[in-house]
């Protein structure tokens, strides 16, 4: 009776992540304009007003002589290069709207490349929100 339990345990189970996954897939395709306007309203609200923060720190920074650091300056072109791929997201749904052909493939991408860049844009703000200073102090000639 107890391997039946477990049969019966593991197929409900698996079941359950299957459904997941088919539904998660599905989402893609149906939810694209949706992941794409989330993915915007992200990088527009909150990434594009945090990076020019940074920037502005790291400007006086620079202003005063200091050091930037090497992890600030990869981090403003990581979100650089999040914007660049952003527009081109918001490009490619633009152009899907205006024909027909590949309807189904074109969502499907689009909604999941928007929720990768969603994810991508989120772990941007948590690395930038670390940053205790952006710089540190030249060192003085002797």
């Amino acid at each position: 009776m107890e391997g039946a339990a477990i049969a019966v345990t593991s197929t409900k189970e698996l079941t359950r992540c299957a459904a997941n996954s088919i539904v998660r897939h599905i989402s893609y395709l149906f939810c694209c304009k949706r992941n794409v306007k989330d993915l915007q309203k992200k990088v527009q609200t909150d990434l594009l007003k945090f990076e020019e923060d940074v920037k502005r720190k790291v400007n006086f920074s620079r202003d005063n002589g200091d050091v930037i650091h090497k992890v600030v300056d990869r981090w403003i072109e990581k979100v650089k290069k999040v914007q660049g791929k952003v527009v081109e997201l918001q490009r490619q749904a633009g152009e899907i709207k205006s024909c027909c052909k590949g309807w189904c493939f074109a969502h499907y991408r689009l909604g999941k490349e928007s929720k990768k860049k969603i994810v991508i844009v989120d772990e941007l703000l948590i690395e930038g929100r670390h940053f205790d200073s952006v710089a540190t102090r030249a060192p003085v000639p002797p």
